[in-house]
C-alpha cells in the first residue's frame, strides 16, 4: 500500500496519501498522522518550532476540549491550518484567520486579546477593536534620586550592558557582588534606569531573596516572566527546562533588560539568562558569581570618606553639613562606609533638623542609640 521512504516524515506522507483514498479507515487514525509527523522533526531538530501564538492557540484548544478536527470544522478551517499554526509552520495569521478562531473557541474578551497580541508585528486595533499589544512591560524598581559616587562602576556596568545594542553574539551579562548594606541594589536599579532607552522592548525585575529569606526559584520566576510577557497561566509549560525555552523564545530577536535582584548563586540565574543577543541580564549577589558563563564582574568596596559624606550630606538635607564636615566625616568612620548605615544616619538628621551634626557623631561616638521615631524628643 506505501512504498518505502528514507524520511519517516515523507513515509507518513505517502502513506496519509494513500489512506486517504480508503474511506474506510477511521477519522481518528488520519488524525495521527500530523502528531506524529511532529513528533519525528522535533526528534529531529531537538527543539520545538512553536510560537507563542501556536502554544495560545493549543492551551485554548484544549482547554475547550476540542480536537485539531472539532476546531478546525468550527472554525471553518482545515485542520492542516490548525496544526501548521500550533506547531509555529505558520507564524503569522491574517487578522481574519485569528477572529474566526478566537469565534470558534468562544473566548472572552481578555483571552482574545491575548491570542491576537501574540501574533508576531501585531498592531493596535488591527483585529477589529480589540487591544492587540501586551502592556510595555517596565518592572524596575524606583531609582533613589540621592543616589552618590560610584561613578567608575557606573561607567563600567553601563558600558558593559549598552554592549546588546551593539549587536554581539551572545546575551550581555554584569554582576555586582558586595557584602550586606554595601549598595549593590541601589547601583544595579541606578545603572539599569541609565541604560534603559538601550532596551526599548521592557524591563524585567526579579528579587530572589538572597540566603536568608525564603528564595525564590527559578521556576517561580520564570512563570511570573512569562505572566509579565502575556502568557496566559494555562500556557506555561510545568518543566523549568520547558519554561526557560519559552521565555528564551518570547525575547529573542528583541532587546530587553533583565534586573536579577540579591541571587544566592549561579544556579538561580542560569535559567533566566535569555538566550540571543540583544539582551542584557544584570545580577547582584552577596558572592562573587564566577561560575556565571560569560558575566562580567563588579565587585563594590566601602564608600571612601568623602563619598560618605557628600551620600551623608545629600540624604539629611542641602546645606546640613556644612562647617560639621568633620563631624560628618566621623559619621561615615563610625559607618565604616557601608552606604545602608550611612543613609540611616542621614534619616537621622533629616528627621531631626534641629540638631548639629556633632550631636549625632557624639551619639555614634558613644554608642547612644538613637530613640525610636515616636518617642519623646531629646531636649
Amino acid at each position: 500500500m506505501s512504498r518505502r521512504c528514507p524520511s519517516r516524515s515523507g513515509a507518513h506522507r505517502v502513506r496519509l496519501r494513500s489512506d486517504l483514498r480508503q474511506p474506510c479507515l477511521h477519522a481518528t487514525r488520519i488524525a495521527e498522522y500530523p502528531r506524529a509527523v511532529h513528533a519525528h522533526r522535533m526528534h529531529n531538530q531537538g527543539l520545538s518550532n512553536e510560537t507563542l501564538f501556536g502554544r495560545l492557540l493549543r492551551a485554548f484548544r484544549e482547554a475547550a476540549s476540542l480536537s485539531q478536527e472539532e476546531l478546525a470544522e468550527r472554525s471553518q478551517l482545515s485542520w492542516r491550518a490548525i496544526t501548521a499554526l500550533e506547531r509555529g509552520e505558520r507564524r503569522r495569521p491574517r487578522p481574519r484567520t485569528v477572529r474566526m478562531l478566537a469565534n470558534a473557541l468562544n473566548l472572552p474578551d481578555q483571552d482574545r486579546d491575548r491570542l491576537f497580541a501574540s501574533v508576531p508585528g501585531a498592531e493596535a486595533g488591527q483585529h477589529g477593536g480589540w487591544s492587540t499589544l501586551a502592556p510595555v512591560v517596565a518592572q524596575l524598581p524606583a531609582a533613589v534620586v540621592d543616589f552618590t559616587c560610584r561613578g567608575a562602576e557606573v561607567d563600567q556596568l553601563a558600558s558593559r550592558l549598552r554592549l546588546a545594542a551593539a549587536g554581539p553574539s551572545a546575551t550581555i551579562v554584569a554582576a555586582i557582588s558586595g557584602k550586606p548594606g554595601i549598595g549593590k541594589s541601589t547601583l544595579a536599579v541606578h545603572v539599569a534606569h541609565l541604560v534603559r532607552p538601550d532596551f526599548p522592548d521592557g524591563q524585567l525585575y526579579a528579587d530572589l531573596g538572597g540566603p536568608d529569606a525564603l528564595v525564590e526559584s527559578p521556576a517561580d520566576v520564570l512563570a511570573g516572566f512569562l505572566r509579565a510577557l502575556g502568557v496566559p497561566p494555562s500556557a506555561i509549560p510545568v518543566a523549568v527546562p520547558e519554561r526557560a525555552a519559552l521565555y528564551r523564545s518570547l525575547l529573542a530577536g528583541r532587546r530587553w533588560l533583565v534586573l536579577i535582584d540579591d541571587a544566592r548563586g549561579e544556579e538561580q540565574v542560569r535559567d533566566l539568562v535569555p538566550g540571543a543577543a540583544g539582551c542584557a541580564v544584570l545580577v547582584t549577589s552577596r558572592r562573587r558569581l564566577t561560575a556565571l558563563a560569560g558575566a562580567d564582574q563588579c565587585h563594590l568596596g566601602d564608600l571612601d570618606v568623602d563619598c560618605g559624606a557628600r551620600l551623608l550630606g545629600r540624604i539629611a538635607g542641602d546645606g546640613r553639613i556644612g562647617s560639621e564636615r568633620w563631624a560628618a566625616e566621623a559619621i561615615v568612620t563610625r559607618c565604616g562606609g557601608l552606604p545602608l548605615a550611612i543613609r540611616v544616619a542621614g534619616a537621622v538628621l533629616r528627621r531631626k533638623p534641629h540638631w548639629p551634626v556633632a550631636r549625632l557623631a557624639g551619639r555614634e561616638a558613644a554608642g547612644t542609640p538613637e530613640p525610636a521615631p515616636g518617642s519623646a524628643p531629646d531636649s
